[in-house]
């Protein structure tokens, strides 16, 4: 008996483990399979109808950001046949082979694309070749994490599927019993893996890439692959808590992009092919997400980066998605004029899912949003704030929630600020997920581990040392407290929000809540309103910043980046202005021996007590000095 028919014998028998699992079908959904079939080929998001559709906008250039993908998706094919090395299957350096899983998915699909298009064999033979190499790959498959079998299955699942017809025979057999045995029998088995539970980005990517795979062999597996499908219709909905209530991310917005990159093509390849996506779409947040994304990006094209995300800004395919199911063009608007303008989505993974959604919007004109506010609820309550989109223009973002959350840092109550085209505070520091498995787990340690004793929470980057918030008798923050959004300032004079921190001191204070405004649109304020229990506390006000920093003789501070000068300065009583230490080694915690020193940044402030018993409200500005500008 060959592997295929062993695996299928044992799925089978296993039907009666499942039991009332198995019976449970759709709940009354009706997901239609009839167009699953031999003859079928491709389905998954570019017909061949497509294609030649495709190929007629780019002769006829009417649709210019379909052409500019197309030919940023040719350039990838062409370096990928021209590359014998484009695919490798080494581990990186944190024992990971994410990064080659992704650059395969990327040029994998690239020659699949570049064969449709063109018929030219280089892109059918070095794709075959590359899918091969895949389904050979121990290194890959050995990993324990099904967030590596996800984008594995997607990867082949597109090129069995948009090369069906000139694939070999032992080619297709062996991408369908590589799926089989190391992607698609680990999923159903009766003891669910733990992305089915997750409420966070794993869902969205194993089950988006697994049921896509699904779907493009599913008349050589159906039993199993009904099995998958509704595996996607029962499990799903978990990872759509991610987006709950307001579309805002608790990972931050580059993890959105990696969540929602597999949310939208997991929805795309069930509408087109079952004609159905059982619902998930209409999750509470999910089509409010774009919203999200675009407000996440400054007015300097940075990330407001809390939690593990840095702050550079990168494509966003799912945006395509969003645009195309909701018809609001403007969240395209920023993407455009950065993205296709050069190479930006070249080698994007996910380039493929953003070009069907072009060709299928058609012509259309993406204008800018004139929003100035957006706010969320939930786990990483926020709120984004703008005078304008222009590169001067102000902008600030302000961060509540709570630790706990997957990817959280002690980052609640901290903001970044820009004015004049300059981000002055800032949130630049990350940890590195390489001292996982080189520190973390030689001492019982786990980096993600998020429970208030964890070793993630002395970390530089991760703790309350580099960010700007208030910290209070040097504690951190209880993991369990949330910071909630209190009142939103959408004014004339004034734009911001309140946040009450309170419950983050663990009993410290009897009331914290802050303030964070962009006054006159041009300086930004930060009230503070602490009320304490009976005894004393110390006060640090924490300011991040990439500005060269000097220390006034009147307690302000002066901040000096790209030619503008900054005062720094609060009415807090008896306060001192201070310059901390940004090497670890300085600290008595735990990480200090293998924590990186900070570069690029210096954290500043300023340090005063409150006394037992007293209501102290603080105003503390950053304001431009207009008669010092360099």
């Amino acid at each position: 008996m060959n592997i295929r028919a062993l695996i299928l014998s044992l799925l089978l028998l296993s039907t009666t483990v499942f039991g009332q699992e198995w019976k449970a079908g759709f709940d009354g959904w009706s997901p239609d399979f009839s167009g699953l079939t031999e003859d079928n080929h491709p389905r998954l998001f570019i017909t061949d109808e497509d294609m030649k559709g495709i190929a007629g906008v780019v002769a006829d250039n009417t649709n210019p950001y379909l052409t500019a993908m197309h030919r940023q998706m040719m350039t990838v094919a062409e370096k990928a046949v021209a590359s014998s090395a484009n695919v490798r299957w080494d581990r990186d350096e944190h024992r990971n082979p994410l990064q080659p899983i992704r650059k395969a998915l990327s040029a994998i699909v690239a020659e699949c694309y570049g064969y449709r298009y063109t018929s030219d064999k280089r892109f059918l033979k070095h794709a075959e070749k590359d899918l091969n190499a895949l389904c050979d790959s121990a290194v890959v498959w050995n990993c324990p994490e099904f967030l590596q079998r996800g984008e594995l299955a997607l990867t082949l699942g597109i090129g069995y599927d948009w090369l069906h017809a000139d694939l070999k025979s032992k080619t297709k057999k062996h991408i369908v019993d590589v799926l089989m045995s190391e992607a698609f029998v680990p999923a159903v088995k009766p003891v669910r893996a733990g992305y089915h539970y997750s409420k966070h980005n794993w869902n969205s990517v194993c089950i988006g890439g697994l049921t896509t795979a699904a779907i493009a062999v599913y008349e050589k597996i159906d039993t199993v692959g009904l099995r998958v499908v509704q595996d996607a219709y029962r499990f799903n909905p978990n990872g759509m808590h991610a987006y709950y209530p307001d579309g805002a991310s608790y990972e931050g917005p580059s993890y959105w992009n990696y969540g929602t990159m597999y949310q939208s093509i997991l929805l795309m390849a069930l509408e087109d092919n079952l004609c159905i996506d059982f619902g998930l779409s209409q999750a509470e947040g999910f089509l409010k997400s774009g919203l999200f994304r675009t407000f996440s990006v400054g007015n300097l094209n940075m990330f407001f980066d809390y939690a593990d995300c840095r702050e550079k800004n990168i494509p966003s395919t799912p945006l395509w998605y969003l645009a195309y199911k909701t018809g609001n063009y403007g969240l395209l608007y920023n993407e455009i004029k950065t993205y296709l303008s050069g190479k930006g989505y070249e080698g994007d993974r996910s380039l493929f899912m953003a070009l069907a959604c072009a060709y299928r919007m058609g012509h259309f004109k993406a204008e800018p949003f004139s929003g100035r506010v957006f706010t969320a609820r939930g786990v990483a309550e926020q709120a984004i704030v703008r005078t304008g989109w222009g590169r001067k223009d102000s902008y600030l973002g302000i961060k509540g929630g709570c630790a706990r959350a997957n990817h959280a840092h002690m980052d609640a109550g901290s903001f970044v600020f820009e004015t004049g085209g300059v981000r002055w505070a800032c949130d630049a520091l990350k940890i590195d997920y390489g001292m996982n498995a080189k520190y973390f787990k030689p001492n019982g340690k786990a980096l993600f581990d998020s429970k208030q004793n964890s070793w993630r929470w002395h970390l530089f980057g991760s703790g309350i040392t580099s960010h700007n918030v208030l910290i209070i008798n040097d504690r951190l923050f209880d993991v369990e407290a949330c910071a909630t959004l209190q009142k939103v300032y959408d004014e004339e004079s004034c734009l911001g929000a309140s946040f009450d921190l309170t419950t983050l001191y663990g009993g410290m204070v009897k009331s914290a809540v802050r303030t964070a405004l962009i006054c006159d649109d041009s300086y930004l304020e930060v009230t503070d309103r602490i009320v304490t229990v009976e005894e004393d506390v110390k006060v640090r006000w924490n300011f991040v910043t990439k500005a060269t920093v000097t220390l006034e003789s009147d307690g302000s501070i002066i901040l000096t980046q790209s030619g503008q000068k900054m005062r720094l300065s609060t009415d807090a009583p008896e306060s001192m202005c201070m310059i901390w230490s940004g090497d670890p080694k300085d600290y008595d915690t735990p990480v200090k021996d293998f924590d990186k020193k900070i570069k690029g940044v210096t954290i500043c402030g300023f340090e005063f007590s409150i006394p037992r018993g007293e209501v102290y409200e603080i105003k503390t500005t950053l304001k431009p000095c207009l008669n010092e500008v360099q």
